[in-house]
């Protein structure tokens, strides 16, 4: 893919820069010299690299003890892979409860970072599991993060 410029704006060198990000391969510059003469060069652009913040982040993530814990509560199997799936992409430790109590027994055996959790469920609602994470000393910090529809 390329992009042509026209009478060579000086204007255009930034953007060329800018719209290598976007797959192109090839700036092209034409100015107009004289009646019909139209000089053409054709310019390869760079390949885009990432943002320098990005480039020092790459190792950050690397072992299973850097990554952060986050627990999926909700009694709906097929939300609760969805999300599995989509936080273990995004390099997350997840690990899934399918009501309240079974979420309180993994908080207490290993905190999670945060938690997203579903307000109706059987056995024990979130509006409960949000109440007693708040009342403890060890888990008060946890943010949770409530999932369900709007009532």
């Amino acid at each position: 893919m390329s992009i042509t410029f026209l009478d060579g704006q000086p204007a255009a060198c930034h953007i060329v820069e800018r719209l290598a990000c976007l797959s192109l391969t090839v700036a092209r510059y034409q100015r107009k010299l004289w009646r019909n003469l139209i000089m053409t060069e054709d310019k390869p652009l760079p390949p885009p690299s990432p943002p320098p913040a990005l480039r020092d982040l790459t190792g950050l993530l690397s072992t299973e003890e850097d990554r952060a814990r986050i627990l999926v509560v909700d009694d709906d199997a097929l939300v609760r892979e969805i999300l599995a799936d989509q936080l273990a992409e995004a390099r997350y430790l997840v690990s899934t409860a399918e009501d309240g109590k079974e979420a309180l027994a993994k908080v207490s055996s290993e905190p999670p970072d945060s938690i997203l959790l579903d307000v109706i469920m059987p056995n024990l609602d979130g509006f409960e599991v949000c109440r007693r994470l708040k009342s403890d000393e060890q888990t008060i910090l946890i943010p949770v993060v409530r999932l369900g529809a709007p009532i």
